[in-house]
């Protein structure tokens, strides 16, 4: 194993230890907020983290690699052209598709606890309060992200504009939850690439959020609550064979996390014992490896990955490891790594360390963006969650008047 490779070892290993060494300093009460241990859910938790890092990961390479060789934010150049073509098309691709991997895992979680939560009401939901708590959860700290975008851009002089008119329609086509057309601020790279490009999967979660309101009328019964699910990956099954086209592979993970709440809440039967023995433990392990291989075949990759799902979703905590304090706390903060991890990468990458070695500039980078995490966590993430529950009490009372 040469150099290269073991520099990739080191920058998975160093997730964890840098987690690991700012857990043991913080105080008591970032602690208690990091790792919540009444959670009902607490292996999807875990599972969260490892997304959240398996996206920091593969945007560590295509970040390098876009300021250090390429000047192209794609698959191939990734693949090729990182570490001066030492990493095979194979391994390139593998990486790439851990951060496939992360996007697909957030998508099937939010599958599963929504449905989850509809079947547990049998359909009911209150539409107002449920849309406040989605705003404020997601809103606050993706109003900071892109603010700090700005500000790094202006203070850096990277700025690609040259009027305030184009700074204002820049600005506006930011702050939409990705659902405009983003348009450049940065000299150095395109588009949303400041923050790594992960600002296309807000409208999909958003559009996800807005059918909330009629998959509730599926969940009202057991038997209808099933044959949706059942009948929507049959049928997005079918049309990848017939029609080539990506939202499919964009639909399917939803569906994937919603079938997994079906098995949790009994509407279909799996042996606990089978589910969380340490042989499917291996076998998940084994389909995690294969599955990252598979990223240029999405029918298969999904499946695979639905399958992965399930069990850790059920309760397999693959040996404990994703019940560890560690994956738990990296699960509390991946949306905050997710955000943020790209406008670390930008700096480090493109600013302070240009020309730096991979190794260097991404063991800074991750350890800044745990920092960070765990900060705008606490005071962003959790004031705008508990904003919005204030707001919703508020509105209740105002109905009771």
């Amino acid at each position: 194993m040469n150099f290269m490779y073991l520099s990739l070892l080191l920058i998975v290993v160093c997730f964890f230890v840098f987690i690991s060494i700012i857990y043991y300093f913080f105080p008591i009460n970032i602690k208690k907020a990091l790792v919540d241990e009444e959670n009902r859910y607490q292996t999807i938790d875990g599972l969260r983290g490892l997304a959240a890092i398996s996206v920091m990961f593969a945007h560590s390479l295509l970040s390098w690699s876009y300021f250090n060789s390429s000047k192209k934010w794609s698959i191939p150049d990734f693949a090729t052209a990182t570490f001066n073509n030492t990493i095979s098309p194979d391994i390139g691709f593998m990486i790439f598709s851990l951060g496939g991997f992360g996007v697909s895992i957030f998508f099937m979680i939010t599958g599963f606890l929504f449905y989850d939560k509809l079947v547990r009401s049998s359909g009911k939901i209150s539409i107002i309060s449920f849309f406040i708590k989605r705003f404020f959860r997601i809103a606050p700290l993706y109003y900071f992200v892109i603010f700090s975008v700005f500000i790094i851009v202006f203070f850096t002089g990277l700025v690609e504009f040259t009027s305030t008119t184009q700074c204002m329609q820049a600005f506006l086509s930011w702050i939409t939850f990705g659902f405009s057309n983003i348009k450049t601020i940065s000299s150095l790279s395109p588009g949303s690439t400041p923050v790594a490009g992960v600002l296309w999967t807000l409208p999909v979660e958003w559009k996800f959020y807005f059918c909330v309101p009629f998959l509730s009328f599926f969940t009202k019964k057991r038997m209808s609550s099933v044959l949706f699910v059942i009948t929507g990956i049959f049928i997005l099954i079918l049309f990848s064979f017939l029609i080539n086209t990506p939202i499919i592979n964009i639909i399917l993970p939803f569906f994937m996390g919603m079938l997994s709440s079906l098995i949790i809440n009994n509407y279909l039967k799996l042996s606990t014992n089978i589910i969380k023995s340490q042989i499917t433990s291996i076998i998940m392990i084994l389909i995690f490896g294969y599955v990252l291989f598979q990223y240029r075949t999405p029918l298969l990759y999904n499946i695979l990955l639905g399958i992965f799902f399930i069990v850790v979703s059920n309760g397999n905590s693959i040996f404990g490891i994703l019940k560890t304090k560690i994956f738990m706390s990296l699960g509390s903060i991946s949306y905050s790594i997710y955000l943020t991890h790209g406008i670390v990468l930008f700096v480090i990458n493109g600013v302070v360390f240009k020309n730096g070695s991979y190794l260097l500039n991404t063991l800074i980078a991750i350890f800044f963006t745990l920092i960070i995490s765990v900060f705008t966590y606490y005071f962003i993430e959790k004031s705008g969650i508990n904003c919005g529950n204030r707001l919703i009490n508020r509105f209740k009372y105002l109905l009771k008047m």
